[in-house]
């Protein structure tokens, strides 16, 4: 359909300030550019187990890096299941494989894409070793119903955090619940440094294993010196952390208008029957790193493609999916894993064939919030008494997304 918007100017985020530029120099000035080198890094750590109230906090090179420490630092036996969802970044089963252990996809929630319980549940058997919940989309999984299921079998629970900074579960920092917690601050995340990563620890021992894993093992000090356990070089460099350190006060007002704009837009699109407005799930305050729009069960698939078309016309930042295939469907896990018969993750495609993707950032505004909203509720207004042919009979939705 027309619409009565041409193309809108979206402004490009800008995220540079004269801190980062401080902290660079200072680094340049006294040529301190690697971790053993310069305080930077472990300064970084120190700001980020302060904010954060963790106790051992490692940085890395990138989201995937800091995730490897994690599932290292465990030391898994090797073709031990790890569990994960299905929808997530490819680096969560990347490093799964490259560990040598066994992926195992576990389906989706259908209305928020994050990990199913009851389907992780089913999926437990005396091979399973580690749980990976990830917070899409910066939406926290449901931790309490995940420890409940895993602690009783010593099962560990890596949280990957790399969408969701700052998110909280109950009133608890993701990342702060499991064994372990990541996260990335690749350059499209909430505070970023082109790319770079960082794993916590409550437990010490834990720590000390993935710090050695992200150092080649090398134990640089005390009677043991020496290359003491496997490992690789994930170490973060003095100049990631320079422009990290500077930005990272910036988060909780980054956060603020990431969750203004959601509450603008979830406004603006109540009742409007073609799209699911973007909530919460219960007891969370998500980071939205991206904000899920997901189209109703009964809606048409021409109409979601038509949707997506409509809003990139006018500039928006959206996908037609998150995921072109869940990674249970790309080709390199599938050979790795051989194919199944049936399928294991019905609900996580229903999920991808019906969710649209918005990105935002916080030089966004709520007009933004405002014209995505236009375009949606546009087209449903056009589409609500959409006539359908059903065994002959002419019948109409008196809503397009009435279940």
């Amino acid at each position: 359909m027309r619409l009565p918007w041409g193309r809108q100017a979206w402004p490009t985020r800008r995220m540079r300030g004269l801190a980062e530029y401080i902290n660079v120099a200072r680094c340049l000035a006294t040529d301190s550019l690697s971790r053993y080198t310069s305080d930077m890094v472990v300064r970084l750590e120190h700001d980020w187990e302060r904010t954060f109230h963790v106790s051992h906090a490692i940085a890395s090179t990138s989201g995937t890096a800091a995730l490897h420490v994690a599932l290292g630092a465990l030391d898994l036996p090797r073709d031990s299941d790890v569990v994960l969802p299905s929808i997530t970044d490819p680096g969560t089963v990347m490093v799964v494989l490259m560990e040598g252990l066994r992926p195992v996809f576990v389906d989706s929630d259908p209305r928020t894409g994050l990990l199913s319980v009851e389907s992780l549940e089913a999926q437990l058997t005396p091979r399973t070793r580690c749980v990976i919940a990830v917070h899409l989309f910066g939406c926290p999984a449901d931790m309490d119903a995940i420890l409940e299921v895993t602690r009783p079998r010593g099962i560990r629970v890596i949280e990957d955090c790399a969408q969701a900074n700052g998110a909280l579960y109950k009133g608890r920092y993701v990342g702060t619940s499991g064994d372990a917690g990541t996260f990335s601050f690749q350059a499209l995340k909430h505070v970023h440094c082109g790319e770079g990563g960082l794993t916590v620890f409550t437990d010490p021992q834990l720590a000390e294993r993935g710090a050695l894993f992200a150092d080649k093992g090398w134990q640089r000090s005390g009677p043991n010196r020496g290359i003491v356990q496997r490992g690789l070089n994930y170490r973060m460099s003095a100049l990631q952390a320079a422009v990290l350190r500077a930005r990272l006060p910036r988060l909780p007002s980054i956060l603020a208008k990431h969750r203004a704009l959601v509450a603008c837009l979830a406004a603006a699109l109540e009742g409007n029957g073609l799209i699911t407005p973007p909530s919460a799930p219960p007891g969370t305050q998500p980071s939205w790193w991206v904000v899920p729009l997901q189209t109703q069960r009964l809606i048409r698939p021409d109409l979601h493609a038509e949707l997506s078309a409509a809003l990139q016309s006018v500039g928006a930042p959206v996908s037609a999916r998150y995921l072109a295939k869940p990674l249970h469907h790309q080709p390199f896990v599938r050979q790795q894993l051989g194919v199944v018969d049936a399928e294991p993750c019905p609900r996580a495609l229903e999920f991808l064939d019906r969710t649209l993707a918005l990105s935002i950032h916080e030089g966004l505004s709520d007009s933004h919030m405002r014209l995505v909203a236009d375009v949606v509720n546009r087209i449903a207004t056009a589409h609500r008494f959409h006539e359908v042919k059903h065994d002959g009979i002419d019948t109409r939705y008196s809503h397009v997304g009435s279940r």
